[in-house]
């Protein structure tokens, strides 16, 4: 796909148009879940400007291109689908790589510790928030359950590279202490 131009001036009056060609107001289900996922995959672009490991590098790097096939099939409105079961498969597969890595919690954790960790908890909590705006899309649960599936591992993902990070810099984790109310 080539973009010549940036501006189209078909959206200065609050709609537009899905990947299909179908004309949306501008506060469509499927607008605010895509934009989440791009809102996630920006912040996966800064957070690959910090001082990661290698292997957060790549496998940020393979999720950033997997977003962009999240956000296709969301812009298309159900008419496609480009997220598989091996892309879900690829994630659980890091998980359990990087989860081996560390030790069992105990405790739940703070987001925190490193600024690579912190950034990465907010990516996951981004993430998290567009499983919930791809939930509210009639029939996505199961039409695209492969979509659905992959948003939701990529938080536990998320969640398990920025463990992986303080460790790797030898950062404690921030605990939750309970507070006496």
């Amino acid at each position: 796909m080539r973009i010549s131009k940036v501006y189209t001036r078909n959206g200065d009056l609050g709609n537009t148009r899905l990947a299909n060609g179908k004309e949306v107001p501008k506060d469509y289900v499927s607008i605010h879940a895509y934009g989440d996922i791009d809102e996630l995959n920006s912040i996966l672009g800064f957070v690959q400007t910090l001082n990661l490991s290698d292997k957060s590098k790549e496998i940020i790097q393979t999720i950033q291109n997997v977003l962009f096939n999240v956000g296709g099939e969301l812009s298309f409105d159900g008419e496609m689908q480009l997220i598989h079961s091996i892309d879900v498969e690829k994630i659980e597969k890091w998980i359990d790589e990087i989860n081996g890595h560390l030790l069992p919690l105990k405790e739940f954790i703070i987001p925190g510790g490193s600024a690579e960790a912190a950034q990465l908890h907010i990516a996951r909590s981004v993430a998290r928030r567009a499983e919930r705006s791809i939930l509210k899309i009639q029939d996505w649960q199961t039409k695209h359950l492969e979509l659905f599936k992959y948003v939701n591992r990529l938080s536990d993902l998320l969640f398990v590279m920025a463990r992986y990070e303080n460790k790797l810099k030898k950062i404690d984790e921030p605990l939750w202490t309970k507070l006496n109310q």
